[in-house]
């Protein structure tokens, strides 16, 4: 479980985007916000989404500019690159963590003095549904 304080405003926040399963929108978040907090605006939500992306308890998925819930319960400081795979037609996300990429992007980053903090990778294609 996460090792900071979950008010009650991100509390509802992550239940919305938990009950969804699928990636939400911001404003589509602010929506459904709005239905137990009427005065709810759009600057509240972004900084929750970024508080809680920062913690790696989400996902911004930047093709989609939508975020998820990570599925990996907050693994990614022992397996920092998460890869999402997802589909151009349908917009189903499945999430791996990917040690062995990270394994290889690592000695990549050390060249460059660079320490990666967190690392996903987005794959746009077609699941096997619609292929």
């Amino acid at each position: 479980m996460p090792l900071f304080t979950l008010t009650r405003l991100r509390a509802d926040i992550l239940s919305i985007l938990q009950q969804a399963n699928k990636p939400m929108k911001a404003y589509d978040v602010l929506a459904q916000l709005r239905k137990i907090r009427p005065n709810a605006e759009p600057p509240t939500v972004y900084r929750v989404l970024d508080f809680l992306k920062n913690k790696n308890v989400i996902h911004e998925i930047t093709h989609q500019h939508a975020y998820l819930v990570c599925q990996g319960n907050g693994i990614e400081n022992e397996h920092p690159t998460t890869l999402l795979l997802i589909c151009s037609q349908c917009n189903e996300v499945s999430e791996e963590h990917a040690t062995t990429l990270s394994k290889s992007l690592l000695p990549l980053a050390k060249k460059y003095q660079f320490k990666p903090t967190v690392s996903t990778i987005e794959l746009l294609g077609l699941c096997q549904q619609c292929q």
